[in-house]
């Protein structure tokens, strides 16, 4: 695992000599490309969303590791997920987290089961949907957003992906009181899920963004992370490998 200190800056500099090489930053459009080019060589969507959440539990499983070095308790893991495919990878974290045994694992929708769009998404949803270690706690309106708070009552890390790189302009009234109320909780360590949820991916703007302590982010940077302030949403970036080999 790649550790750091809590509110560092990140740099391109520094990623390019933390022990592994960094991949140069892209576009969304340019990351949508490398996706399709995967496809196209029988790299599934579905096997991109495995590698991306597998990666994201690891590194949250690691964390908390080192972070708490007696495990004989279980340490609370709570993950807020959105409807599209950046919630699809924290669907699947959850699964790969629910494995080690020492971590009770909650599952927070900000919207509806019926808006999960993408096929990926559904079909890991419907996979939690049948693993009872798993707690799955649906907030569908904004009058419900307390749930957030209450459910991540002494959890160690929170893991957050709400939105993915094709985010752009004001989130909705239901996402946006989200990322407040996580962003307004104290003590857990908080990893965002390839892009900080509310950051655009090309501008770098993060005025309604998620402020983690990490972002693993998939494949590639992206270049909104290394704009003026990003580092303030980001943490510390941790690039990871998804299977595309371009």
């Amino acid at each position: 695992m790649c550790g750091a200190n809590f509110g560092q800056s990140s740099s391109l500099k520094e990623l390019e000599t933390s022990g592994y090489p960094m991949r140069r930053a892209v576009t969304s459009e340019e990351m949508k490309l490398l996706e399709e080019k995967g496809q196209r060589i029988g790299i599934s969507k579905l096997v991109m969303m495995e590698n991306a959440g597998s990666a994201v539990a690891t590194f949250a499983h690691d964390l908390v590791s080192d972070s708490s070095p007696s495990l004989e308790r279980k340490h609370k893991v709570v993950l807020v997920a959105g409807t599209g495919n950046n919630g699809g990878d924290v669907f699947v974290a959850a699964r790969h987290l629910v494995y080690w045994g020492n971590l009770e694992v909650v599952v927070l929708l900000i919207g509806q089961a019926g808006d999960i769009r993408t096929d990926g998404a559904k079909t890991n949803w419907e996979i939690l949907l049948q693993i009872p270690n798993v707690r799955l706690v649906v907030i569908d309106k904004v009058a419900n957003i307390d749930l957030i708070e209450v459910n991540a009552k002494d959890a160690a890390i929170m893991v957050i992906g709400i939105f993915g790189t094709g985010f752009k302009g004001v989130p909705r009234e239901l996402q946006l009181k989200a990322i407040d109320r996580v962003n307004s909780i104290d003590g857990p360590m908080k990893i965002s899920v390839d892009i900080p949820s509310g950051m655009e991916a090309d501008s770098g703007s993060h005025d309604y963004s998620i402020k983690s302590n990490y972002t693993v982010t998939m494949h590639a940077p992206k270049v909104g992370m290394f704009t003026a302030g990003a580092d303030q949403a980001t943490g510390e970036i941790i690039q990871v490998n998804i299977g595309i080999p371009f």
